[in-house]
This record gives C-alpha cells, structure tokens and sequence, in this order.
C-alpha cells in the first residue's frame, strides 16, 4: 500500500479524479445547455455550496432551441417556405 501512496500515477490520478468530481456541475449544466451556467459556476466557486450546484446543474431548465425562420407551411404533402411579411406560400 505505501507503494501505490508513493506513485507519481497514483497522486495525478487522484487529483485528475478529485478535479472532475468538483467541476462536475459546470460539466452536467454545459452538457444539458441549462438557461443559468454563471449561476452553477458561482454556487461551485464556493465549497460550502456545491451540493446546491449539483443539483442545480440537474433542476435548471434547459435552453430553448431558437426558433426556424420562416416557419414553415405544408401544403399537399409538400412543405413551402414563405417569404418574410406574406402569408402566401411561394
């Protein structure tokens, strides 16, 4: 055991490991695209408050995708795409 305590791998590991688990919530909401990141960011800045960053990195709502414009319109099985300020489909 002292051994494996005294491993170059080991500590780097260790540490790569320990990293990831406390930069864990700004991983989870940039992975979910949640609305707030800063806020994540802020809560895992501060030791105390990371248990509310990670669970905040799973409860904040997700970003909306942004809307397609124009939106299209499906006329006889065909979609057609309307030229902004008309209401025909061209």
């Amino acid at each position: 055991m002292q051994a494996v305590s005294q491993s170059y791998a080991f500590w780097i590991g260790l540490f790569l490991a320990l990293g990831i688990l406390y930069f864990s919530p700004i991983l989870i909401g940039a992975l979910r695209r949640v609305e707030k990141l800063w806020v994540l960011v802020g809560l895992n800045f501060i030791p105390p408050l990371w248990p509310a960053a990670i669970i905040g990195a799973f409860m904040l709502p997700r970003r909306r995708p942004p809307r397609a414009w124009p939106p299209p319109t499906q006329v006889c099985g065909q979609i057609y795409y309307s030229p902004p300020g008309s209401s025909e489909p061209w």
